[in-house]
Order: structure tokens, then C-alpha cells, then sequence
């Protein structure tokens, strides 16, 4: 939607995918809706909007944590715990 989008018909959003570890050049699956899509205005308004510009994941004390770009103008970290 460009009018949610503040006009823009491009999101830049991040999406999963699973490799194979023995063979990194064979995609065993991959997702078909985007896990993270900007919301917050944060996300929405910046030098390249909307974007959610996936930066790296780490593992600590029992949570993921994902630093993420947003509209190229901020960095962000979402969270949740490891299962």
C-alpha cells in the first residue's frame, strides 16, 4: 500500500532462508512472507525508505538479537528468546 509506505511502491523487508551447511550453494527452503516489514516511523522515514535492512544475528544468554538498518538512517535490534 504507497499511501501506508508515505508514497513508496518499494519496501526493503527481510525474509528467511535455509541452506544446506555441507553444501552452502543449495537452498534447501525458504520463507514466502517477509519476517520483518517496516512499521515504525523510524522505519518508514529516512534517506531510503521504508526500509528493514537485516544487519547480522547474534546468540547471547538465551535470546537472539538482530541488528537491523532502518530507512537508512538509524541501526535497530529486535529480540526473542531461543527455543
Amino acid at each position: 500500500n504507497p499511501e501506508r509506505l508515505g508514497g513508496h511502491d518499494t519496501m526493503y523487508q527481510g525474509g528467511q532462508l535455509l541452506i544446506d551447511p555441507e553444501n552452502p550453494t543449495c537452498l534447501i527452503a525458504r520463507t514466502t512472507r517477509p519476517f520483518i516489514s517496516p512499521s515504525e516511523s523510524f522505519e518508514l522515514e529516512g534517506q531510503v525508505m521504508p526500509t528493514c535492512f537485516l544487519e547480522g544475528l547474534v546468540s547471547f544468554h538465551g535470546r537472539y538479537y538482530m541488528y537491523y538498518g532502518t530507512a537508512d538512517s538509524k541501526v535497530a535490534i529486535a529480540s526473542a528468546p531461543q527455543e
